[in-house]
């Protein structure tokens, strides 16, 4: 027995030493990977520090030149958590992170934005905004424009949201851009899943009809909602430890 937990621990071990590193968020716009040119990075800074210092609302931009193995999921979260992006007590921030060898893209936000930039809308503004622009190669221009949108939504600003994000030709379409690195399962999915806010490759589609395709949307949907229920105990966690402190404090 406890040779088994000896090598339960090593593993644990291992996988932190070798666990993806986080950045330091040193702006707004962190392009470790090079892929923005100058002057829209000036114009995303610009734009992203005056949301802010008008409405509070913090949106960073994260590219990474790979995940080097890591769930895009979980290394987004772990990105927002050690960020804390948004003010204190309304988690009102968001992430765009792209991971140029995977050609992975996903938006993280937090809890105070997720009555306005939904999902639904999050997973637009990637097909239908960001991708276009990637897929001809203008990676820098596809994010520029990405965090605009999603500025416009979270703030209210329609002149910054593009048509093809508040006026979707077809929003069932949504399920055409799924995890194509996700867990393959046959099994019949009938619950159509909503649009998800990651896309797994810049090139590549697969129709929503295909059988496959609605398994992979079901099951990632499935983690979306823990993943959210994660985040949700953690800041109850979070703000449960603070108020023992007070009361603690009190005490004394």
């Amino acid at each position: 027995m406890k040779k088994f937990i000896s090598v339960i621990g090593v593993l644990i071990t291992s996988a932190c030493i070798f666990a993806l590193d986080i950045p330091v968020l040193s702006a707004h716009v962190n392009d470790y990977a090079g892929v923005m040119k100058n002057a829209d990075k000036r114009k995303a800074e610009e734009y992203l520090s005056a949301l802010e210092n008008t409405t509070g609302i913090q949106i960073a931009i994260l590219t990474i030149p790979s995940l080097e193995g890591e769930s895009l999921e979980s290394y987004s979260y772990n990105v927002a958590e050690k960020w804390q992006l948004g003010q204190n007590g309304k988690d009102n921030g968001a992430l765009l992170l792209v991971a140029m060898k995977e050609k992975k893209v996903r938006i993280e936000n937090g809890y105070g934005l997720e009555d306005t930039l939904t999902d639904t809308k999050s997973g637009l503004i990637i097909r239908n905004v960001i991708l276009p622009e990637f897929r001809n190669g203008n990676y820098s221009e596809g994010i520029l424009r990405g965090v605009q949108n999603m500025g416009g939504i979270a703030s209210g600003n329609a002149e910054l949201v593009s048509k093809s994000v508040s006026e979707p030709k077809n929003t069932s379409s949504g399920a055409e851009s799924v995890l194509f690195g996700f867990l393959f399962v046959f099994m019949p999915c009938k619950r159509k899943a909503e649009p998800l806010a990651s896309v797994d490759n810049f090139q590549q589609r697969i129709p929503s009809s295909a059988p496959h395709a609605r398994c992979r949307i079901f099951f990632q949907r499935n983690t979306e909602q823990r993943l959210r229920l994660f985040r949700r105990l953690s800041r109850w966690r979070r703000s449960l430890r603070r108020r023992r402190s007070i009361w603690r404090m009190v005490g004394a």
